[in-house]
């Protein structure tokens, strides 16, 4: 699958800038300054809710990932540890599932123990969306 930073208006010195050490390994695509993400929200695994809306301000890291998927398997590990270390300075990590039932996301995330927000996209509304190029905003 992929992952994305998708936006970033807080400062980096409250979270990593991308090409740091922790980020590097995962191959993530930065969007270009002024981007404007999409908005979209969705329903989570444990029956939450994330909005892009209410994370503004904070850097977000999108990941879209399946339960079948093998690199995401050793990949999720990986996004835990960055929900824990820097959450509090300001990241956000949220996983998309493509198209499986919330049952089989709960078991996952059991699983793995993991604890950042896993938002079900049964239909790929939410990826589709993501997947688009998203607009830029011009800076004045």
């Amino acid at each position: 699958m992929w992952g994305a930073l998708v936006a970033g208006s807080c400062s980096f010195a409250s979270a990593e800038p991308p090409g740091s050490p922790l980020l590097t390994p995962l191959g993530l695509v930065g969007h270009p300054t002024g981007t404007t993400p999409p908005p979209f929200s969705g329903g989570t695994a444990d029956t939450g809710h994330v909005s892009l809306a209410t994370l503004r301000g904070r850097v977000v890291l999108v990941n879209f990932w399946a339960s079948w998927c093998l690199e995401c398997r050793s990949e999720m590990p990986v996004l835990e540890r960055l929900h824990r270390a820097l959450g509090p300075r300001g990241l956000a990590v949220i996983g998309v599932n493509a198209r499986e039932s919330r049952r089989t996301v709960s078991r996952y995330a059991s699983d793995l123990g993991l604890t950042f927000p896993l938002v079900t996209d049964p239909d790929g509304r939410i990826d589709t969306l993501l997947a688009e190029p998203a607009p830029r905003v011009e800076e004045r």
